[in-house]
């Protein structure tokens, strides 16, 4: 049960809201919308609108606003009339149950109007209307994956059926594929969406309903809207889909004539442009050219024609193809434009055949040709070069000069010479074999004719110069015995000068190496001009030496002179010595330049640390400027003064100016004149600055309390005379009695004589306090501003004038009524009443005035005076009252009062009681003054207190910071001179705490300072702490620079050391002498590789890293630093190493001198040597270099002929082989003489060997490489006359073919019969195929590049006869399609089985009528109302037997959804699409078709007003 309640709440819920949202969307036609169905339909008004719209009709009078429920049932009885008066039977619903909010009533209400106005006009129920539609949605989705529709409900839950419904009528809204059954809330969401944004539905239903339970209904209701929107649009479908057939088949159409009209001209060009190159002649007469164009050929042949080929079979078949096309479809025939028919493109192709052959005679005839020119240039130009490189080597050595030393040196060179004479009259034969090649390659026109016969001149040339050059080579061979005396002079005097030279100029490079520049920046400064003066001299001597050296040397050079066996030393060894020097003097100035940059940089460091520190100091005092420019009050002020202080960074800027000095430090840095500051000075910069600020910030808490006492005290006295005055200026209340009147007066009096004069004290007191914090703020160091209190002594003045005011008011109010009550009793009292008040009076101020007040501040003194004023003034008030009872009394003693005597008795008692008054007041006053003057001077004791605590506080903060501070000085002197001031400190605190002790009563209950006598004894201790402290820095100051000259002494005691030792060892190394390589030993027996004086320099090292470790700066002591005496100890060594070096090098020439002795006696053993063994050379070479003439001719050769002249080549070089053996023994014999003598072979006995066994094992491989080139040249031939005989039968039963194939005609079932029997016929001879594909293989293997007996290739062949089968196969496919296009019905397999469905789905019997036939137009997409549907049916019943057979029903099925393009049929369709127009508008085409064919449409249509021609332009097709 509950289950079925929950149900029952779900289909009312979503039904509801589906209803809703339908019934807005037909009200909003009239701007309509209901937010509630269940209520607003109660007046009947919405529900009349609803019917008007759907119904397009009016409902009468009705009330238009009904207030009355009457009025209401009204308007609703004539909604329900006019829905049964349409054929609706209503049952179970009436106007109160609408009126009454029945929801489910209203929701069948609503249910029954929907099936009425959308679904389908009939009254025999729901089923039909709710078959058909489901039929529909079957049919349009059968074939979607995931899409079953069985039912309304949850066939449709995942989503896709509706997109299913969407995606089959417009596909380009929805991508059905990206969509999955497992994401239903995507797929609902999608329909929706597209649905009411691309089709106008609105979204009747909630993914969130259609997820838990889809109500059958308001599906059902929703799917109505997709079958309006689709239905509405299936015959302007059709009518597209046949436009858009007649557009794909004229873009078709035009797209196969375009291509073919291309690529004809394509091809046509493509034959033009080949046969004219194939008529050049013009080559460039070089074999690479000729065979580069035959391979170009070849590969034409190959790789550019047979595509060529296929393109021509190709075209010939599309051609074939369009006009098969157009002839099917009853259009006029394609007439390709002038040139480019198949015939023309025929004729083309003959005169290309043409060209073709007659190119390959040319290139045949003109590789002939190039081969043998090859084969001279090849025997020619390696001739030629030999010749020249034979020419060049003894122009090289005709050019060259000889360096003759002595007279057997030159008899060796004119045996040489001779030698050269019989080499050249031998190398007469070779130049006239060159000439004959030469003039035959002049003779065949070979493209380098001109280099070879200015090859042939220049040879002669060559000869011709080498015979004038014999000449002239002997004669200065002869000049050159003359030349050797001289030769030997100049020997001795180069030696001479030579070894003087580099004695100098070694004691120079050690006198470079040892320069001193100083030790500061304005010592090295001025070494400047000293070095600059040093330099010259030097460079000018060793210039002068120098050029006196090489005047000798090139009268040497010009002589030949090449050696020199009384020196080892030479020109190049002199240079070096003297780039030795100039490098010496370069790296001298280099080191003083670095030195002037490390003084500089000292100077620059030092210059640094100078601003730094400056800038340093200079932010200090910014900063102390910057706390004096803050303002504030006390507590604000004293906080952003902390702050800044933080955030000033001393230490980092500080840490900066530190690493400074630290960096000036290493790198030795010892004393700075451009600043005084130091480290240590900005320190105590930093220290005093924030001693600075902490006296600021106790000044600003001092000011804070007291402004803080202000401040409460006259928050209080402000609060007390607001109240005050405020309850002065209430209403006055009394008893109405003279003695209540008389009790008020007594009360005021006493408030003025106690509690205001008390307040009146303590304003005095405010302001004096108020004017105290001002003066202190003026006297302030710091620029402090005046003080602004929140209450101030001006408000306080304005309220107590204020409350005075009020005060006088209530006083004459008081006294007002006062005289009021006196007036009523003088009469009977009036006398007695006024003496018994003023005797009170009296009697008061005499117990007042004779009371002892207790004074124990300088406030309570002050408010006691106060307080006898006021009464001193209450008192000469009563002077009146006092004058009227004695006027009473004499009045009624005038009278004759019977009581006169006591009444004017009495009035003389109270006369002498308040003339008594004024004595009582003025011994009073006397003791108050007393008092007062007590308080003051407690006041003023304890004001000077404060005032001399404060001072001493701020003098002993000062005090301590600037002991603290103190520098001892920076030297030894200085802190050794140091003074103390300690006995100044003291003194100075003795005194001011002695004045602070004057006043050691103030120190109690004192309101202008918190410091106490503890606290003045506290700071006074602190001073002596920092005194002690500062005695005992200065003691450690003291202990520090004693240490640190101790350290200074230690290190200048061992520079010193160092120095000497430096000087000894010098003076001894310059004392040895002797023999090279006894000075050697002595030099390094003193030295001892610098032992000794690397292990006092570490003893200075250590010494100067002590002075570091105690901070040592500076020492007068001595002059020297650690970096100098470094510097001298490395002067010291190089001097050493230079001495050891210059010693070396004498033993060095000396071993050089000898060796040149030995060296010379051998070379003319080697010089005749070398003569006999290049006779025996050159007698062998005669054989070698024709032996490789004939191995280098190319292996293969182009004919038959050329192969058998190889071989006779072969045989006559193959004879001398015997011959040749026996002169490489003589060369054996001899090199190896040569080798015992130490001479160089050249060529090497090796390398003759080796090219006499390789000119031998190239003689065996040509005698094998000739007798294989000519059994293959033979075999080729074979080869290339088969492939040619059945190249040439393929190729014309591939023609014979491809014509039947283009000739097929008659009908369509002719042509297949025709083009089968081609496919059959070329079946049958595959075999000829694959035999030429064998011969081309044989070909292929055998490297045969080219064929003279045929220009076809089977590359060519091959797409020929591939191109066939394609177009044979093509040709088949087409004309059996064109064939079933024929017989087809024009639906489709699966078209006819869903029409099947559907007819039997609605038929009875077997036949379809009435209600079926309507329900089976709706399932085929086509809505008709029930008098449309009956004059169809009227129409297809051919029979008159008001029925539809299911033939008949596909007959007409057929008629409205085929897609035939008669001419008739597409201009109705046209029309079907302009609405009947005689023209269309682009706009009209786009609504139903695709783009790209409306763009071609309107690309190809004639124009007119509004639109478009479609006539004319269907005409046009036709």
């Amino acid at each position: 049960m509950a289950k079925n309640s929950v149900a029952d709440q779900a289909w009312v819920r979503i039904q509801k809201k589906t209803f809703t949202k339908w019934t807005n969307m037909h009200l909003a036609k009239r701007r309509l919308a209901l937010e509630d169905l269940q209520t607003e339909l109660d007046d009947g008004l919405n529900l009349i609108a609803l019917l008007e719209i759907l119904s397009t009709k009016s409902l009468g009078r009705h009330e238009k606003k009904p207030r009355m429920r009457i009025q209401k049932i009204g308007n609703l009885n004539l909604a329900l009339k006019f829905i049964q008066d349409s054929g609706v039977r209503l049952t179970n619903i009436g106007p109160a149950d609408i009126l009454d909010h029945n929801l489910k009533l209203v929701l069948g209400l609503i249910w029954t109007i929907i099936q009425k106005f959308t679904i389908a006009d009939i009254s025999e129920g729901e089923l039909t209307a709710k078959e058909a539609l489901l039929l529909w949605c079957q049919r349009k989705t059968k074939t979607y994956d995931n899409v079953s529709v069985k039912n309304f409900t949850s066939s449709f839950q995942n989503g896709l059926a509706f997109c299913a419904l969407i995606h089959v009528h417009k596909p380009n809204l929805i991508d059905y594929a990206s969509l999955s059954a497992d994401d239903p809330a995507t797929a609902l969401r999608t329909a929706f969406e597209v649905a009411e944004k691309e089709l106008g539905i609105p979204a009747l239903l909630d993914v969130e309903d259609m997820l838990e339970y889809p109500d059958e209904k308001s599906v059902i209701a929703y799917v109505a809207e997709y079958y309006r929107v689709f239905s509405s649009s299936q015959q302007q479908d059709i009518a597209g889909r046949r436009v858009g057939k007649l557009v794909e088949f004229m873009r078709e159409m035009q797209k196969l004539q375009d291509e073919y009209q291309t690529n004809a001209k394509s091809l046509a060009d493509w034959i033009e442009r080949k046969t004219e190159e194939h008529g050049d002649r013009e080559f460039d007469n070089t074999l690479e050219g000729v065979q580069a164009k035959t391979a170009d050929f070849n590969e034409y042949k190959k790789s550019e024609k047979p595509p060529k080929q296929a393109e021509k079979l190709a075209l010939e078949d599309a051609f074939s193809n369009i006009q098969m096309k157009l002839s099917t479809h009853n259009r006029p025939a394609y007439v390709p434009p002038a040139g480019l028919g198949p015939d023309d493109i025929n004729q083309l192709w003959s005169g290309l055949g043409d060209a073709e052959r007659g190119r390959d005679a040319a290139l045949r005839d003109e590789l002939s040709r190039q081969q043998r020119i090859q084969r001279l240039r090849n025997q020619f130009w390696p001739k030629a070069e030999k010749l020249d490189a034979w020419a060049a080597s003894k122009q090289q050595y005709l050019q060259r000069e000889e360096q003759i030393q002595s007279l057997g040196a030159a008899t060796t060179a004119l045996k040489l010479h001779d030698q050269f004479d019989g080499e050249y009259a031998a190398s007469q034969r070779r130049v006239e074999v060159v000439n004959g090649l030469g003039q035959q390659l002049v003779e065949l026109n070979s493209h380098d004719k001109d280099q070879v016969q200015e090859k042939m001149q220049s040879i002669a040339g060559e000869w011709n110069s080498l015979q004038s050059g014999a000449a002239t080579k002997r004669a200065a061979l002869e000049e050159a015995l003359a030349r050797e005396q001289r030769k030997e002079e100049l020997r001795k005097e180069f030696a001479r000068l030579a070894n003087e030279y580099n004695q100098w100029a070694h004691d120079q490079v050690d006198a470079a190496a040892a320069t001193d520049f100083g030790d500061s920046l304005q010592a090295v400064e001025a070494f400047a001009s000293q070095l600059d003066s040093d330099d010259a001299q030097v460079r000018e001597q060793s210039a002068e030496r120098l050029g006196k050296l090489d005047a000798v040397h090139k009268e040497g050079v010009e002589l030949g002179i090449t050696d020199n066996r009384y020196t080892a030393l030479s020109m190049e060894d002199e240079r070096q010595k003297s780039a030795e020097l100039d490098q010496a003097l370069e790296q001298r100035r280099v080191a003083y330049q670095t030195e002037l940059e490390h003084q500089r940089a000292l100077e620059a460091k030092r210059i640094e640390f100078a601003e730094a520190a400056a800038a340093f100091a200079q932010y200090v005092v910014e900063q102390r400027e910057a706390a004096d420019s803050l303002g504030g009050e006390p507590v604000a002020l004293s906080a952003q003064l902390e702050e800044q202080r933080e955030a000033a960074g001393f230490d980092g800027r500080l840490d900066a100016v530190r690493n400074i000095d630290r960096e000036a430090a290493q790198m030795g840095v010892i004393s700075n004149p451009h600043t005084d500051l130091t480290v240590s000075v900005l320190e105590s910069q930093v220290r005093a600055h924030s001693a600075y600020v902490e006296d600021y910030r106790a000044e600003l808490a001092e000011e804070q309390r007291r402004k803080e006492d202000y401040e409460k005290r006259a928050a209080e006295l402000s609060q007390w005379i607001v109240a005050t005055t405020a309850s002065l200026q209430g209403e006055v209340e009394h008893a109405n009695t003279l003695a209540g009147a008389a009790e008020a007066v007594r009360q005021h009096s006493q408030y003025k004589n106690s509690e205001k004069a008390t307040k009146n004290a303590a304003r005095a007191a405010v302001a004096a306090q108020a004017q105290d914090i001002e003066a202190a703020l003026q006297s302030s160091a710091h620029d402090r501003p005046s003080f602004a209190p929140a209450t101030s002594v001006a408000t306080l003045e304005e309220q107590w004038d204020a409350l005075e005011a009020a005060e006088k008011e209530r006083e004459s109010a008081l006294y007002a009524e006062l005289e009021r009550q006196e007036r009523l009793a003088k009469l009977a009292a009036q006398l007695a009443s006024e003496a018994s008040a003023l005797e009170q009076f009296v009697q008061q101020k005499e117990a007042y005035y004779a009371a002892q007040e207790n004074v124990d501040s300088l406030d309570a003194a002050q408010v006691q005076l106060t307080v006898l004023q006021t009464n001193d003034n209450e008192v000469a008030a009563k002077q009146d009252a006092v004058q009227a009872i004695e006027k009473l009394a004499a009045e009624l003693a005038a009278e004759n009062y019977s009581e006169q005597e006591a009444t004017s008795a009495r009035a003389a008692a109270v006369r002498a009681a308040y003339d008594a008054l004024q004595g009582q007041s003025d011994s009073k006053r006397g003791a108050l003054q007393e008092a007062l003057a007590a308080e003051q001077e407690k006041d003023r004791v304890r004001k000077q207190f404060a005032a001399d605590a404060k001072g001493y506080d701020r003098w002993v903060r000062k005090a301590v910071a600037a002991i603290k501070d103190t520098q001892f000085g920076e030297s030894a002197e200085a802190v050794e001179a140091y003074q103390a001031d300690d006995a100044k400190y003291s003194a100075e605190s003795g005194k001011l705490r002695a004045a602070i002790e004057a006043n050691a009563a103030g120190a109690e209950n004192n309101r202008y300072t918190n410091l106490s006598l503890a606290d003045v004894e506290a700071r006074a201790a602190s001073l002596d702490a920092a005194l002690a402290a500062r005695q005992e820095a200065h003691q450690e100051a003291l202990s520090c620079v004693r240490e640190q000259e101790e350290k200074r002494k230690a290190f200048a005691a061992a520079a010193d050391r160092l120095v000497a030792l430096l000087d000894e060892q010098r003076s001894a190394i310059n004392a040895v002498q002797g023999a090279p390589q006894e000075r050697q030993e002595g030099v390094r027996a003193v030295y001892q590789d610098g032992q000794v004086v690397d292990a006092q320099l570490a003893e200075c090292a250590a010494a100067d890293q002590a002075c570091k470790g105690v901070h040592a700066k500076g020492n007068k002591h001595t002059e020297y630093t650690l970096a100098r005496l470094q510097k001298q100890v490395q002067l010291f060594k190089n001097y050493v190493k230079n001495l050891l070096a210059g010693v070396d090098n004498e033993l060095a020439l000396a071993e050089r001198a000898a060796a040149a002795e030995a060296e010379l006696q051998q070379q003319t053993k080697r010089d005749n040597l070398r003569l006999e063994y290049a006779d025996k050379v050159q007698a062998l070479n005669q054989w070698l270099e024709v032996a490789e003439d004939d191995a280098t001719e190319e292996k293969q050769v182009d004919s038959l002929e050329q192969a058998e002249a190889a071989v006779s080549n072969h045989q006559k070089v193959a004879a001398g082989q015997s011959d040749a053996e026996g002169k490489l023994a003589a060369v054996r014999a001899v090199g190896e003489q040569m080798s015992e003598a130490g001479a160089d072979a050249a060529p090497s006995v090796a390398d003759v060997e080796a090219q006499f066994a390789q000119v031998c094992a190239q003689v065996a491989e040509r005698g094998n490489d000739v007798e294989a080139e000519l059994q293959r040249q033979q075999a080729n031939e074979a080869l290339r006359v088969s492939f040619a005989e059945k190249a040439s039968a393929l190729d014309a039963l591939i023609d014979s073919l491809t014509q039947k194939l283009n000739k097929a005609s008659g009908d369509l079932t002719e042509r297949l019969a025709q083009v089968e029997s081609v496919k059959g016929e070329k079946a049958g001879k595959e075999g000829e195929f694959r035999a030429v594909a064998e011969e081309d293989q044989k070909l292929a293997d055998a490297n045969v590049l080219s064929n003279p007996h045929t220009t076809l290739t089977f590359a060519g062949l091959e797409v020929s006869w591939n191109q066939l089968r394609d177009a044979i196969d093509e040709k088949v496919s087409l004309l059996q399609q064109e064939l079933a296009k024929e017989s087809s019905s024009g639906l489709s397999s699966e078209q006819l089985a869903e029409i099947k469905a559907a007819f039997n789905h609605f038929a009875r019997d077997g036949v379809i009528s009435g209600l079926g036939f309507m329900g089976l137009l709706k399932a085929i997409g086509q809505d008709a109302t029930e008098d449309e549907a009956a004059q169809l049916l009227a129409k297809l019943d051919k029979d008159n037997s008001g029925a539809l057979s299911l033939p008949e029903f596909i007959e007409y099925y057929q008629s409205v959804s085929a897609d035939t393009d008669t001419a008739d049929q597409l201009v109705s369709s046209f029309a079907e699409l302009a609405n009947g127009a005689d023209f269309i508008t682009e706009e009209q085409m786009r609504a139903v078709m695709d783009g790209a064919e409306v763009d071609y449409l309107v690309a190809n249509m004639p124009k007119v007003d509004g639109g478009f021609d479609y006539k004319s332009y269907v005409a046009s097709c036709y």
